[in-house]
């Protein structure tokens, strides 16, 4: 019995040693799938031999999966919007008191159909300039309203397709809120109508992440942070609060993709910046922790100079002294991974990145020194386009082909001929680009061609003030009005109005 005892303890000693064993080959063969994404500055960031010395140094801190990525690429991706002013509180008149806009909420779910269908709109129109945070409890039920209403009106004397349609988006905005938000009790006809309208599996989704140090962001009442959370694509409300106190709101259109919403004002370049400076003095990269949120992998900062390779995370913490215990890794067999990262959805920087639009155009010009009488009032097609450059400034361009007729002296063959004349126009406008009601004004170069006459083309050259608005109408497009007036030597002048439809991305 004795000798069994001690045959069984010798046993467990063996299995414990060689346990031990395992556990050591297995330790460095773990390091070994650890996988991350990096970006590289540094006086020899672009040297050839750059890389291999990245992979070296991460092989240091147990890392042997690598991908490489710029910054420029890595924010080129992604749809980065910024959150930094109150641009709604024009179109509802000034701020908005929650506790008024809860009380009439309440007394719009107690109103007669058609009293309802206004407070409810109003209130849905109001919520980007509300003073104080908005729940989402509150917005589902101007949701559930706004659906509820249309579908009663639909049955009486109304305009039943324009209600049934007009229930069909409430329904789908109640879901874009959250597909996690619970029904309250309801009738079940409604009930019925509004599960009809949750998103299946082809749905276009918003992948979401927030950061910026102006206030907390939320949306659709909901904090968000570094963490990604999953929207359906569609009109949704972002809100920044301090102290309880909404700073910033806006009420964008969230395209499919990877998007980071910040509190703050952001500048194309931003994320390099913020590399560089991590990688010179380890300075926290507060857009980089945010966009690391949506990449999918664990993002690391090369610091390449020479003789010294110095490896950070976003926050500003180094990885030099030993493996960052607080990366999480993918599985993978052991080795180099050279392949470039996703790219999502490519967004650039700001609310839109360019629009292209077309109209007509009515205007008066004087171009009497010209080669012909070009005096008078004209009118004709205008196409524009605009694109940001950073903050608050967007290139415009836009070309017009504007032509009046004329009535010829008798004894000519015809009783009219047509004058025409080119404007083009290129110039820097300042105005925050926005999907919603916004103004842009700015200075341009004007070029006027007036035809050619002796096989010699006229052009008058010059300088205009161009101002204009623009206005939603559904997702990407607006209604847009500008009005310009430039002029040049010679004392010709010219100026005139445009309106169309434009197209933003």
């Amino acid at each position: 019995m004795g000798r069994l005892s001690a045959a069984s303890g010798a046993l467990g000693w063996s299995a414990l040693c060689a346990l031990c064993v395992l556990a050591g080959l297995i330790s460095p063969m773990a390091h070994a799938k650890d996988s991350v994404l990096v970006l590289m500055s540094g006086g020899e960031a672009e040297a050839p031999e750059a890389r291999a010395r990245v992979q070296d140094a991460l092989l240091e801190v147990g890392v042997g999966r690598v991908g490489f990525a710029t910054p420029e690429a890595l924010e080129g991706g992604l749809g980065l919007v910024s959150v930094n002013s109150r641009v709604e509180d024009d179109a509802c008149g000034g701020v908005v008191s929650l506790n008024d806009w809860a009380r009439r909420l309440a007394g719009a779910e107690n109103a007669r159909p058609d009293e309802a269908l206004l407070e409810f709109s109003l209130l849905d129109l109001e919520v980007a300039c509300l003073d104080m945070m908005v729940s989402r409890s509150q917005l589902q039920r101007v949701q559930i309203g706004m659906t509820r209403v249309h579908l009663e009106l639909a049955r009486g004397d109304g305009d039943v397709t324009f209600h049934e349609n007009q229930a069909a988006t409430a329904a789908e905005t109640l879901w874009s809120l959250g597909e996690d938000l619970s029904l309250p009790p309801l009738d079940p006809n409604l009930e019925r109508f509004l599960l009809s309208y949750k998103p299946g599996f082809d749905r276009r989704d918003a992948a979401v992440v927030a950061g910026g140090d102006a206030g907390q962001v939320y949306l659709d009442g909901q904090l968000l942070g570094s963490e990604r959370v999953v929207r359906s694509a569609g009109l949704h409300l972002v809100q920044v609060e301090t102290g309880g106190v909404v700073l910033s709101a806006a009420r964008p259109f969230l395209p499919e993709g990877d998007l980071v919403l910040w509190a703050g004002t952001l500048v194309a370049g931003e994320l390099r910046a913020e590399v560089d400076a991590l990688a010179a003095a380890g300075l926290p990269a507060p857009l980089l922790t945010a966009v690391e949120g949506l990449v999918g992998e664990r993002v690391v900062v090369a610091s390449v100079e020479a003789g010294e390779v110095r490896l950070y995370r976003p926050d500003g913490t180094s990885m030099t002294g030993g493996r960052d215990s607080r990366l999480t890794f993918g599985d993978g067999q052991p080795g180099v991974d050279s392949r470039e990262p996703r790219q999502p959805r490519e967004r650039a920087i700001g609310t839109w990145s360019w629009t292209v639009g077309a109209g007509g155009t009515v205007g008066g010009a004087d171009f009497a020194y010209g080669p012909v009488d070009l005096a008078g009032a004209s009118g004709g097609l205008a196409l524009w386009a605009r694109g940001a450059i950073s903050g608050d400034w967007t290139w415009t361009a836009a070309l017009h082909t504007q032509a009046r007729s004329e009535r010829l002296p008798i004894n000519y063959d015809d009783d009219w001929v047509w004058r025409a004349h080119v404007p083009v126009r290129i110039g820097a406008h300042w105005g925050r680009p926005s999907e919603g009601i916004s103004g842009d004004l700015g200075p341009e170069a004007v070029v006027v061609f007036l035809g050619s006459y002796g096989d010699e083309p006229r052009l008058r050259g010059g300088l205009a003030l161009a101002g204009g608005g623009s206005f939603p109408l559904a997702a990407g497009f607006s209604a847009r009005t500008e009005a310009w007036i430039g002029g040049g030597p010679s004392w010709w002048y010219s100026g005139g109005v445009t309106a169309g439809v434009e197209r933003s991305w």
